[in-house]
């Protein structure tokens, strides 16, 4: 793999002030977000089975509103971050200049859609001039089929700077002079997520897409697995060097809905899991391939206060991941992020035609 520690050894030269023309190194740097579709015949099988025999859920648990068009919006904090150690401690932070973002989302019967933005209008995405410009795109689509939920994902990210900048400029003024930079420097994701819910009293689709409302408190085991093909590149001194990485996770995530009112519910998740991770490492005019495998560690988790109406739908979470990784290369690469989320969100009747197809999409395929 492209070793990490790489960049500390480019940035222990002297400098002055940063030039990002006169970047010398490219880093590897890792992200396990939501993740694109592998499904092993065990899956297909089950999923089948279970498209067969699902039945209606509990009218007493849960209320469906899958025949409404639900539209949402989000504002998160969750920005691209790592933290990079070698063997001797040193330490890298990187960051991407979003620190606010929104998404946009639509869900309708067994079907949904989402995009994912940081606009310029928010002051805390404006230092370009310190902190480098930088672009996010994140277009996520869903599909619900009975106990399953399916989810496919496109991630884009480009644009890095350096967060402890002082660490490697001597005179650096935290106030006025700008960060090391890596405008150059993009990830590229392809990814999907399948998941099960294994206790048909409880909603997933409550807490994570308000498509049905949890009448009363339940829990449940949501074993998933994530899968995708991350490609991390840049142009650094007119040498461009490419990585490319296969992924797979496998999470044991728990979530549990607490009714606390009638619209109102605490829903609390904690989700363990492990993964492995195939790279390999090209640059440009070499015939040099590097190889490296490696294996890490998960641990996401998260509370959310949520409010659900006949019509509205609204709150607030705050979530944590953490991913640690061993490279071949004797560095570590450490993805520790807390952020908050707000929604808000209405439930609307659709027009007549798209009601009337999605019955008979609905009866032809039982869904």
């Amino acid at each position: 793999m492209i070793n990490p520690y790489n960049v500390y050894r480019s940035l222990k030269r002297p400098w002055s002030r940063f030039d990002s023309d006169n970047n010398s190194s490219i880093f590897s740097i890792r992200k396990y977000g939501p993740s694109l579709a592998f499904c092993s015949p065990l899956l297909i099988l089950g999923l089948i089975s279970n498209t067969l025999l699902a039945q209606e859920a509990d009218s007493l648990q849960i209320k469906s509103y899958v025949d409404k068009i639900i539209l949402k919006l989000n504002l998160d904090t969750q920005n691209e971050e790592f933290l990079i150690f070698s063997d001797q401690q040193e330490q890298i932070a990187l960051s991407t200049n979003n620190s606010l973002r929104l998404d946009l989302s639509l869900d309708y019967e067994f079907l949904g859609f989402s995009i994912g933005f940081a606009p310029n209008f928010f002051n805390s995405n404006k230092d370009d001039a310190r902190k480098g410009s930088s672009e996010l795109t994140d277009i996520g689509f869903r599909f619900f089929l009975g106990r399953w939920t399916q989810e496919l994902t496109y991630q884009s990210n480009e644009g890095f700077y350096v967060e402890n900048t002082a660490d490697f400029i001597a005179d650096w003024n935290a106030n006025s002079d700008p960060y090391i930079q890596f405008p150059y420097l993009k990830r590229t994701y392809y990814g999907g997520s399948t998941a099960y819910v294994l206790n048909d009293r409880f909603s997933l689709r409550n807490i994570v897409y308000n498509t049905e409302w949890q009448l009363k408190s339940a829990g449940s085991f949501v074993p998933t697995a994530r899968y995708g093909y991350r490609r991390i590149s840049a142009t650094l001194n007119q040498t461009r060097e490419v990585e490319n990485n296969f992924e797979l996770d496998l999470i044991a995530a728990y979530y549990y809905t607490w009714v606390i009112h009638a619209n109102w519910f605490i829903a609390p998740q904690l989700s363990p899991g492990i993964g492995i991770r195939f790279s390999n490492t090209t640059q440009e005019n070499t015939t040099a391939r590097e190889r490296d495998t490696r294996y890490p560690l998960i641990l996401d988790g998260g509370l959310q206060l949520g409010y659900s109406s006949e019509r509205f739908i609204a709150g607030g979470l705050l979530n944590f991941q953490s991913i640690y990784t061993k490279t071949g290369s004797g560095s570590s690469v450490i993805n520790d992020q807390v952020f908050a989320r707000f929604f808000v969100g209405i439930r609307l009747d659709p027009p007549e035609f798209i009601a009337k197809q999605a019955r008979r999409i609905n009866e032809k395929f039982g869904l």
